[in-house]
């Protein structure tokens, strides 16, 4: 019988396919299953802002960071809330770069840029982009989208540099600077506002603010204001340890 190439090459799926080296296993089974509840948590944590690699095995999630964090302990208790709306997840460890802290040690002193910076806005995609913009410049970041989780951060973990957005339901960013500065004054604060004002800006300087910057910002003046930053931090930390202080 006469056949036509197409048909000849479905033909030669079909034999492919009804062959042992591609049926399915309980192993291929098992490998996809492990796929799809990895690809789901993944999903969720997205939603929720986190840009992480996930894997699982056996119902065990793990989720890989790659990026710095403050307070490590609080991303694996909100991983885990986050995966026990997913079924199938028995447990989720978070795994963090080995040498991710040395890195930005190291990037830190050679550059003059601080290591520790933690970014505050409730536009979540505006400030995932800037996150990881500014890491590629080689300067360790943190976010978060809201002033609540921001005081909570400094309560526990200090970061060097803040970059504060003011308008945010809950808690603004004229009171998180408030706050911050009567407990923590050392560190510095660049509001990156696209919503404010001159009596806004006067407002933040006069608190402490160490910058007042608008959005759309250019992320090489950014950079520049954060370096200056830095160097103030460093100055002051001398002051402190030398004596007499």
């Amino acid at each position: 019988m006469h056949t036509t190439p197409v048909v000849d090459a479905v033909n030669m799926i079909c034999d492919n396919a009804r062959a042992t080296i591609v049926q399915s296993t309980p192993a291929s089974r098992k490998a996809m299953e492990d796929f799809l509840l990895a690809a789901r948590v993944n999903r969720a944590l997205v939603e929720e802002g986190h840009d992480v690699a996930v894997t699982s095995r056996d119902g065990d999630v793990t989720v890989a960071i790659n990026k710095y964090v403050l307070r490590l302990d609080h991303l694996r208790e909100q991983f885990r809330k986050v995966g026990a709306r997913v079924a199938g997840v028995k447990s989720v460890q978070v795994r963090e770069q080995p040498d991710l802290r040395a890195s930005l040690v190291m990037s830190n002193q050679e550059f003059d840029l601080p290591a520790k910076v933690l970014l505050i806005d409730d536009e979540k995609e505006f400030v995932q982009t800037l996150s990881e913009r500014l890491q590629m410049r080689d300067i360790g970041t943190a976010v978060v989208f809201d002033g609540e989780q921001a005081l909570s951060v400094i309560d526990k973990e200090e970061p060097e540099v803040m970059i504060l957005d003011l308008r945010m339901p809950g808690i603004d960013g004229i009171e998180v600077l408030r706050r911050v500065k009567q407990t923590r004054p050392q560190v510095e604060i660049i509001i990156l506002t696209g919503h404010g004002s001159e009596k806004d800006r006067e407002l933040a300087m006069s608190l402490g603010a160490f910058a007042y910057l608008e959005k759309p910002v250019d992320i090489q003046n950014l950079t520049n204001v954060l370096r200056d930053a830095y160097e103030r931090i460093k100055r002051n930390q001398k002051l402190r340890e030398s004596p007499g202080a």
